[in-house]
Parts: structure tokens; C-alpha cells; sequence
């Protein structure tokens, strides 16, 4: 049987490791956009072409997926533990397709096998734009 001290026990350590993980998270975020900052790396990182700022584009798609859809599963996984923040209803259409898309989001997918391949691929990407 579970007491209302060990409830809100557990629910302070989801809560301490939504924290932890979403401030590692968005600082990693930071900085890797203020790399590309970098006076060194200016040159070969300006746009000139409509291609790469349509590639910008598709990249910026892709990394607000990987930062906002981390943050909710983050969120999920702490049982949203904010007032203001709420778990979506599962008796409604739109809270069943957002259950839907939470299966979806990036920590899921990328698994133990699938991590270790997309890092392997974002550091040959790096290498080749910035050599």
C-alpha cells in the first residue's frame, strides 16, 4: 500500500529529474546554436543561395522537433508536475491524437541502438560542412 508520503516522494524526484534533464537539454541547445556564431566559422556558414536557406529551414523543423518534442516527453515522464500544465484528456479526440504523438517524440524513438547511429551521423554532418 502505497502511503502519501511516498507519493510525494516519488513525485519530487520526477520533478528534480525533469529539471536536471531539461536544463542539460536546453543548454546543450544554446550552446550549439551560439557555435555556429563563431567569427571562425562565419564564412563558411553564410547564406547566399534560396537552397540553403530552404535547407536552414528544413534543419530548424528538425531541431524544434528533437528540443520540443524531449521537453514534452520530459514532461510526460514526470507526470506534469505544474499547475498550469496539464496531461492532455484522453475522453477527447485532441487528447487522444496528442497520446498518439507522445509515442512519437524523439527519446522513444531514439532508443538505446538508434542514439549511438544519430550522434555518429550528426558528428560525420559536422565534419563535412565545417572541413
Amino acid at each position: 500500500m502505497l502511503l502519501k508520503a511516498d507519493v510525494t516522494a516519488n513525485d519530487d524526484d520526477d520533478q528534480a529529474l525533469f529539471w536536471v534533464r531539461s536544463i542539460i537539454l536546453v543548454v546543450l541547445v544554446a550552446f550549439g546554436y551560439q557555435s555556429v556564431g563563431l567569427p571562425r566559422f562565419a564564412s563558411k556558414v553564410a547564406r547566399e543561395k534560396l537552397q540553403d536557406s530552404i535547407l536552414g529551414f528544413v534543419f530548424g523543423i528538425l531541431n524544434g522537433y528533437l528540443v520540443v518534442g524531449t521537453l514534452w516527453f520530459y514532461l510526460d515522464q514526470a507526470r506534469y508536475p505544474f499547475d498550469y500544465i496539464t496531461a492532455p484528456d484522453t475522453s477527447t479526440e485532441m487528447g487522444i491524437a496528442a497520446m498518439n504523438l507522445l509515442q512519437l517524440m524523439p527519446p522513444r524513438l531514439l532508443g538505446e541502438p538508434s542514439i549511438y547511429f544519430a550522434v555518429m551521423l550528426a558528428f560525420i554532418f559536422v565534419i563535412v560542412v565545417f572541413i
